[in-house]
């Protein structure tokens, strides 16, 4: 008996993502992937394959300025930290 693969209803991909808009499922035959459409926090709408609905909730474009600003941020914390390591060490009075 051949395996069928499970297919996401409409419904259930409502409930599950918020983002999803409804009724745009189509089937894609060259990936033999379902495909959906979705709304991006900024108002944009992007389409993905349904397994990824889970993990992406942003369009590319906020993807990329999202992770340009991880990167700045991750860059900004490791220049600050080496600026910490390579200071002159402060003299420390002794009290006697």
């Amino acid at each position: 008996m051949a395996k069928t693969a499970k297919r996401a209803t409409d419904e259930t991909l409502a409930v599950k993502y918020p983002h999803y808009v409804k009724g745009s499922v189509s089937f894609d035959a060259k990936a033999i992937k379902q495909r959906a459409k979705a709304i991006c926090t900024c108002g944009k709408t992007y389409t993905c394959f349904t397994s990824d609905l889970f993990q992406l909730t942003a369009c590319p474009d906020c993807r990329e300025k999202a992770r340009a600003d991880r990167k700045a941020a991750k860059k900004a914390e490791t220049t600050t930290a080496v600026a910490q390591l390579t200071a002159e060490p402060k003299e420390v009075e002794v009290k006697a």
